[in-house]
């Protein structure tokens, strides 16, 4: 925890550790699940993956008291827009960029997520002081993530879900683990 990858140490064609600014770190396995960071690190494997990541935006306002509150998620699909109670709060997630690499929100972004609350909600926020957020989500060119083996090596890859990476995690790790449960019980 807190190391960042760095490279691989292999011997022959099989990868027997992760370099890291700690030090190496030996393993009988590898799996590449590291964002847009993906492939950037999976040069060092001679493989280029096909991964853009995306940047997308979201702004976090309190609910006024008093108030009556939406309870599940609305999608506003002519502002591409989503809103999402969460507690004491409203999620607007908004508009995405592909290729972006910084985490930085220009003004206008947050300004046109407060003015879409103002506009689909009115009164029901608290405008003046939205935590604002971005992230970069990793996805290939046709939105389907790249899941498995690595050729006929002990590097798997789990990565490129973009938007629906928390919503695809726990099943493609799944799906994953097994596959190496069952490859790495089989004899060389």
């Amino acid at each position: 925890m807190g190391v960042q990858a760095q490279g691989f140490v292999r011997e022959g064609t099989r990868v027997v550790a992760l370099q890291t600014g700690a030090g190496d770190i030996a393993a009988d396995a590898f799996v590449l699940a590291c964002g847009p960071r993906a492939p950037a690190l999976a040069t060092a494997l001679g493989l280029r993956l096909p991964i853009e990541p995306i940047k997308g935006y979201s702004i976090t306002v309190p609910f006024r008291a008093g108030v009556h509150r939406p309870r599940a998620s609305v999608t506003d699909l002519a502002r591409k827009t989503v809103f999402a109670p969460l507690g004491g709060r409203l999620r607007v997630a908004a508009m995405a960029e592909v290729g972006a690499t910084g985490l930085s929100v220009a003004p206008a972004r947050v300004q046109a997520m407060v003015d879409a609350v103002a506009q689909t909600y009115p009164g029901l926020c608290a405008l003046d002081d939205p935590v604002v957020w971005a992230g970069l989500r990793p996805a290939t060119p046709t939105s389907v993530p790249i899941v498995g083996r690595w050729r006929n090596s002990n590097v798997y890859l789990n990565l490129g879900h973009g938007a629906l990476g928390l919503t695809l995690a726990a099943g493609s790790a799944a799906a994953l683990s097994q596959q190496m449960s069952q490859q790495m019980l089989r004899p060389h």
